[in-house]
């Protein structure tokens, strides 16, 4: 066989990817993803231990804001991520939350009003509640398969760890400073998450992008050093080929959801009728069907007629209804003849 007739066999560089054994590398890169987590709990618990020693007057709906800013931010930052993620990518995002998040923690410590203590809390929340939901995908799209449940589970540690370092924190501000709660401990317990934020910052712009990401935007060369990086070599043609997979899955995976909603029941309207136990129109007009369990929810003495034997439905398969019109069975009761005779004129 010539040289002509031999084919290279292509990588798919992904599927590699996800059989990896993760280095200490891939746990480093987890940790520095998940700062944000860190700072997502330590700003959901530091107002608790700050708020007593707030020397500006607030009450009602100023002073609940206060409390549930960073929560309220949290919630739109969340939404808002996805469609920048998909757009910017990951990385890029995740560094734009550890600036933001700086700048607020910043704010909070060095505010001179009550507004401005206000605005702050809502840029943190808006910064953590990006950066949780950012980085949950970030390392989802890296991760080896096998460990990929025990690498996203460090985003909700780091949450829990940032809750018990607020108290400490605190705690130990105010056993350091007691006679300064009112002036400036208050501050430090807010400011204290502007540390690590710049260090995260810092080190995040050495992160690689996202893999998965880099392909879906044909970027294949950023895709290859970000492989790298993992510790995989790969050439353009492999990630090239890749990224031709990667687009038959994705149409794949399209065709299947829109199938789910037409196939099988009618879509949603029969999903929603066979959940409330409502048989489909085809089901109710399917020949032979056995409704047994509704005749015997009916008294025999008010059933419109008996159950058809199975060889004794082609007449009414060929459509001849001669006995009903003409009233057949002349024993029956007078009502169901009646009855028998009504259905005969319908069916004409």
């Amino acid at each position: 066989m010539g040289m002509s007739g031999i084919q290279t066999r292509r990588r798919n560089v992904l599927a590699e990817l996800d059989q990896r054994v993760p280095t200490s590398f891939y746990w480093m890169l987890t940790l520095l993803a998940t700062v944000g987590g860190f700072l997502f709990g330590y700003d959901t618990a530091n107002i608790g231990s700050a708020l007593p020693f707030v020397p500006y007057a607030l009450n009602g709906f100023a002073l609940g804001y206060l409390v549930a800013g960073a929560s309220l931010g949290a919630a739109a930052g969340a939404l808002l991520a996805g469609p920048l993620a998909d757009r910017f990518g990951r990385k890029s995002l995740l560094v734009t939350t550890a600036l933001i998040y700086a700048i607020g923690a910043i704010l909070s410590a060095v505010t001179p009003n009550a507004a401005v203590l206000l605005a702050a809390r809502t840029l943190i929340g808006l910064a953590i509640g990006a950066d949780s939901a950012i980085a949950t995908a970030y390392i989802a799209e890296y991760a080896p398969r096998n460990r990929r449940g025990a690498l996203s589970m460090l985003q909700q540690w780091m949450i829990t760890v940032g809750i018990v370092a607020a108290f400490l924190v605190a705690l130990l501000i105010l056993w350091l400073l007691p006679h300064s709660a009112s002036t400036l401990d208050w501050r430090l317990i807010l400011g204290v998450g502007a540390i690590p934020a710049p260090i995260g910052l810092a080190l995040r712009t050495r992160m690689p992008e996202s893999p998965r990401w880099l392909l879906r935007h044909e970027r294949y060369e950023q895709t290859q050093m970000a492989m790298g990086k993992l510790g995989m070599q790969a050439s353009l043609e492999d990630i090239r080929y890749t990224a031709r997979e990667l687009q038959a899955a994705d149409l794949r995976g399209e065709r299947t959801r829109r199938r789910s909603w037409t196939r099988g029941s009618g879509g949603l309207g029969g999903q929603l009728r066979a959940h409330r136990g409502v048989p489909d129109l085809a089901d109710r007009h399917r020949p032979g069907l056995d409704h047994d369990l509704l005749r015997g929810l009916v008294p025999a003495r008010h059933r419109l007629h008996q159950p058809v034997p199975a060889g004794d439905q082609e007449p009414l398969r060929r459509g001849d209804h001669r006995d009903l019109r003409e009233g057949g069975g002349r024993d029956r009761p007078e009502h169901l003849r009646a009855a028998d005779q009504g259905l005969g004129h319908g069916l004409r």
